[in-house]
Formats: C-alpha cells, sequence, structure tokens
C-alpha cells in the first residue's frame, strides 16, 4: 500500500524514538549531510515508552472494562496540557504520543539539503489525512513550493493540532 504512495517504507509502530535538542542552533547548521540519514518530519512524537503494560495496571486499579491491548482510540490528558495524548498498548509495553502533530513543511528546503530519507509517522490519523500527507510532502520534495503547500495542508487538516514542534524553540518552556 504504502509503497504506491510513493514511500520508500514506512514503520507502522514505532516503539522508539531517539531526540536532541537543538533549540539554539540554527536549523541550517542542525542538518549536516551524513549519508542515510532520515529526518522524522511529520506525526506525533512519541513521548514515553514503558515495557510495563500501563492500561492493564489503570484499568485493574480502577475496575475499568475497556480493551487495553491494540487500543488506538484511548487519550490521556496530563494536568499541564489542554489536548488529549494518545496511549498505545502492545505486548511490548505502552507508548504515549505528543497532544500535538509534527509538521514540517516550512523547514523541508533545509532538510532536503542534508538528508536523503523522511519519516512520517501517520499513526493516529485516519486513511484520508494519512494518503495527503505522504502526497503533500512528495510535492514539496518535487519541488512545489513548501509554504504554499504547508498552508493549504493546514487549512484541511488543522483538527490535528499541527505544530512547528521543537525547530526553533525550547523544548521545556
Amino acid at each position: 500500500y504504502w509503497f504506491n504512495k510513493c514511500l520508500c517504507h514506512t514503520i507502522p509502530e514505532s516503539l522508539y524514538t531517539i531526540g536532541y535538542s537543538f533549540a539554539r542552533i540554527p536549523i541550517d547548521k542542525k542538518c549536516i549531510s551524513v549519508p542515510h540519514t532520515e529526518i522524522s518530519v511529520h506525526g506525533r512524537l512519541l513521548m514515553s515508552v514503558s515495557r510495563r503494560k500501563l492500561l492493564d495496571v489503570y484499568a485493574s486499579d480502577f475496575s475499568k472494562e475497556f480493551r487495553t491491548d491494540e487500543n488506538r482510540n484511548l487519550m490521556i490528558r496530563e494536568s499541564k496540557r489542554k489536548e488529549l495524548m494518545p496511549v498505545y498498548q502492545n505486548e511490548w509495553g505502552t507508548m504515549i504520543y505528543t497532544d500535538f502533530v509534527q509538521e514540517s513543511f516550512e523547514a523541508m528546503p533545509d532538510f532536503m539539503k542534508c538528508a536523503e530519507r523522511f519519516y512520517i509517522d501517520t499513526v493516529f490519523m485516519d486513511e484520508k489525512a494519512a494518503e495527503e500527507t505522504v502526497r503533500a510532502y512528495r510535492a514539496v520534495i518535487d519541488g512545489q513550493d513548501s509554504g504554499t503547500i504547508g498552508e493549504r495542508y493546514s487549512r484541511e487538516f488543522g483538527y490535528l493540532n499541527l505544530s512547528t514542534g521543537y525547530y526553533g524553540q525550547k523544548t521545556i518552556q
């Protein structure tokens, strides 16, 4: 399916994300051309991973009845956040994702100078949003204006709580 959508490969269920905070360094200085570099450009960021099945513990402790494994409709809210964060559990443990969808349309011209591959994580997106996301980034890679593409995408999929994320700001505010 995804090969037909112009993606080389996808990882449908990320287990771990490694991130670095480069908030004080301009984007063009962050990117150093390294062969086989892949940049995560779009999707919910994985905030926390636990090898424990935390949803099972919650359900047991509070006598709640709901399907905990492989359920993509569960959300949690931290006391300091306004938005809901998807939480997912499978046989390997529990994963908590950001309350926003990272988007990188404006950063793509810089990223294309230093990376060969771009990762789009469509977990928790409906099929239409996933397909249009891939099409939008493909258009930017093919030379269309990233600002125009990003604006059009934001108008159609603003309900995803889009954010440019951490590229130019402190990660803790």
